[in-house]
Order: C-alpha cells, then structure tokens, then sequence
C-alpha cells in the first residue's frame, strides 16, 4: 500500500475573517508512478476561538490525518503556531509570514503545481452526495480564481483580493501546496528546513526516518482525546 504524507495549510480566524484549513496528502515517493499532492479534505467555519480552532484540528482532522508537516500562517496568529509548535515540533512546522515575498513564493508555487497536472476535484460530482464539502471546493476555487496581482505606482508587485471578498480557502490552499513541493523536491530526505521569519536555520533538520516523525505524532497523547467526529461533512474518496 502506498504510503501518504499529510501536509496541512492553516489560516487562522482573525475579526470578521475564516478559519480555513486544507489538507493535502502526497503519496510515497516511486520512479515512475503519479507523485501530485492529492485534495483529501477541507475545512472553513467563521471566526473561531483558539480552544474551537484546537478542537478542529485535535478532535477531528489530526486524529484521522494525523500530520506529517503543518505549514501556518504566522503572520497575525503566532500565538496558536506556538501552541502547534509545542506540541507537534518545530521539525513538523513551517510557520510562514506574509509580505510581497512570501505570497510571490506562494503564487509560484501554485502555478508550478497546476503545470505539473494538478487538478481539483469536480465540486458537481460531489454536490447530491456531499454539497457541504462541494461548496468548499468551489468556493477555494473562485477565491484563487479572483486573487490579484497589483502593480504599484513604485513597479512593485502587491497581492490582494477584491474588496469584500475573503481568500482564506486559497491561503490555506497555497500553504498546503508549498509543503507538499518542499517535500516532493526531496522526497527521501529529511523534512524541509524549520523556517521563522524567513530564516533558514539548517541545524533544525529532522535527521531520522521521515516516517519516525509519524509514528512520534500518532502517539502524542493529545491525538487521543476522543473519538467523535463532530466536525466532518465527508471526506474525498480517491
């Protein structure tokens, strides 16, 4: 059986914005066969506490998903990386802060997905069974579809979203995307670099086995507080 990695992005909730996560799983790494991130699930809800945003992801994804590498946005909400970060690793994480840098990376890194053969799933297809699920694909689909790239009276590139709008499925969307690459550019090595502020720091590489990193997540015992899945519309199937 293939082995899957599970690579989440995170954007956390502020005033009056979303809580959007996606979760993409990479499949094992083999000469010759398919090695695109594929779209397992996805979760948007309003503005949400720090307790209900830990519950999301340690009662229901973390649990069924349990991560292989979590890439957050740092910019706003260190507070809840910090919480992630103690209790999954620094190794595990790859806190992104957003400036004209990082969201040029992100754009780019998007695209270089979409030219190697990504494809979403087809919200229609999932709409009668899941319309729930359906209507997150669709809608991270118009988010992306509707980000902008700004030329500024200096000649520099400013990214945005129109006026009213929310982009928070498509950050979430991006993050994940920049995981699943940093891993597929070295798919037998280590986990990519931990990164803070933009900053590499080499002696934070994971030295061991990559699924090592697994194993130490499945037993964490905040994986295991309960069983109920009481925030699950449904999954993709592949």
């Amino acid at each position: 059986m293939t082995r899957l990695r599970n690579i989440y992005g995170i954007d956390y909730a502020s005033k009056n914005d979303f809580f959007a996560v996606v979760l993409h799983q990479l499949p094992e790494f083999i000469a010759g066969e398919d090695y695109l991130p594929r779209l397992k699930t996805l979760r948007k809800y309003p503005h949400k506490s720090y307790a209900e945003m830990l519950e999301i992801l340690e009662h229901d994804l973390f649990r069924r998903f349990p991560p292989f590498y979590i890439v957050p946005d740092y910019t706003s909400e260190k507070t809840f990386t910090d919480i992630l970060i103690q209790s999954y690793g620094k190794d595990a994480i790859e806190p992104i802060v957003f400036g004209n840098a990082t969201k040029k990376m992100l754009k780019e890194d998007g695209l270089s997905i979409m030219t190697q053969g990504y494809r979403f799933p087809n919200p229609a297809q999932l709409q009668n069974k899941f319309p729930i699920l359906a209507d997150w694909i669709q809608g991270m689909i118009n988010e992306l579809l509707r980000e902008q790239i700004i030329t500024t009276k200096a000649n520099n590139m400013s990214f945005d979203h129109p006026q009213g709008e929310h982009n928070d499925l498509a950050i979430a969307w991006e993050l994940s995307i920049h995981g699943c690459l940093r891993w597929s550019l070295r798919p037998r090595s280590e986990p990519a670099a931990y990164t803070s502020n933009g900053k590499i720091d080499k002696a934070k590489l994971y030295q061991r086995d990559p699924e090592a990193l697994v194993q130490d997540l499945k037993r964490n015992p905040r994986l295991k507080l309960t069983s109920i899945q009481t925030h699950n519309p449904a999954d993709i199937m592949y």
